[in-house]
């Protein structure tokens, strides 16, 4: 009888202990659908000869008549956060978007992102996340394998990992340190470009002043061209490179109006590491990538968000070559108004 007794208390205890490891998973999902509306000026990243050699050569711009394009992009963000812990936050986040350009069908593309969150203490988290983008049009260009002049579309996958980690160094101070690596891989008439990229970034941000967050970061990379001298008679030359990259973000809350006032900056400075002279496009050649961009966001109506966006990317190519320079630099504006609203379903209640 007496073990009759303690079994029941054992399954009771278990089912309890059952019951609790249960409802740490039984908690909402958070979904933020949204749509951008927007218009980029060069979406081909197209040079100024590039431009005036497309008005004799239509083939360049591929499906498009025009050098900029309206851009529509539809979003979906789920959130998950098991409960774990009572002091310690997890999230697991997935992202689902798509980029339909309204000039160019073959522009178009769709991404995919997600994100596991391990809060540890105050200001300090680790951080894994994946993203993929199967498909991106870079542009139209000759295949120098074949002996034909016929264009073609240069896309490639681009496919990224990152692990991070964030800890405190000051009051309301934190610094964050990013190693990733980012493949990017080319279709087959193109696969001479192929790269592995491996990166590392340091991040300081504070939010010691009341109403403003300040971020400055430093990010070393070097791309490692894999199909340098597999056969081909493109693969001959080798298109490695290294940069650097830094930029700043300030963040401003005020207390009327809008949410938040973003301004956001991004250097990155790349030097080709080939110097075959047989290859002047790249041989040499270094280049100065300048990004501005400034996000007003406000709250609407409860469960309701606008964000209105400009960017602005200019790119300057240094060479011994005039002609390199001239024909790979190009200036990019864009501007886009995004709308998102915020629910929660209980699936899993």
């Amino acid at each position: 009888m007496k073990i009759i007794k303690l079994s029941i208390l054992f399954l009771f205890i278990f089912w309890l202990n059952a019951q609790s490891v249960v409802n740490q998973f039984r908690v909402p999902i958070y979904l933020t659908p949204s749509i951008t509306l927007g218009y980029d000026s060069n979406f081909l990243r197209l040079s100024e000869i590039d431009k005036t050699n497309a008005s004799s050569e239509p083939s360049m711009l591929g499906d498009s008549k025009t050098f900029d394009s309206e851009i529509i992009r539809p979003e979906l963000k789920l959130q998950y956060s098991p409960v774990f812990s009572t002091k310690h936050e997890t999230n697991f986040i997935i992202n689902l978007a798509s980029a339909v350009f309204g000039q160019s069908k073959n522009k178009s593309y769709s991404s995919y992102f997600i994100r596991f969150e391990q809060h540890l203490g105050p200001y300090q988290w680790l951080k894994i996340g994946y993203s993929l983008q199967p498909e991106l049009l870079l542009r139209y260009y000759e295949d120098r394998d074949l002996i034909s002049t016929q264009l073609l579309p240069c896309t490639f996958s681009n496919e990224t990992i990152y692990i991070s980690y964030s800890y405190p160094i000051l009051k309301k101070t934190w610094l964050r340190l990013k190693g990733k690596k980012n493949n990017q891989y080319y279709n087959e008439n193109f696969t001479e470009f192929d790269t592995d990229i491996f990166s590392g970034e340091i991040r300081l941000t504070t939010s010691y002043f009341r109403k403003n967050k300040f971020t400055i970061f430093f990010e070393n990379g070097i791309g490692t061209n894999i199909s340098y001298n597999t056969g081909l008679i493109t693969s001959r030359l080798d298109r490695s490179n290294k940069y650097i990259q830094f930029g700043g973000l300030w963040v401003y809350y005020p207390s009327k109006f809008l949410k938040s006032a973003i301004l956001y900056f991004t250097n990155n400075q790349r030097t080709y590491l080939g110097e075959d002279i047989h290859d002047p496009l790249h041989g040499g050649r270094e280049h100065e990538d300048i990004q501005i961009q400034i996000r007003l966001q406000k709250k609407l109506v409860p469960n309701f968000e606008v964000e209105l966006r400009g960017k602005f990317r200019t790119r300057k190519v240094f060479s011994e070559f005039e002609w390199v320079e001239e024909l790979k630099s190009f200036n990019r504006y864009e501007f886009s108004m995004k709308i998102s609203y915020s629910t929660h379903l209980n699936l899993l209640y």
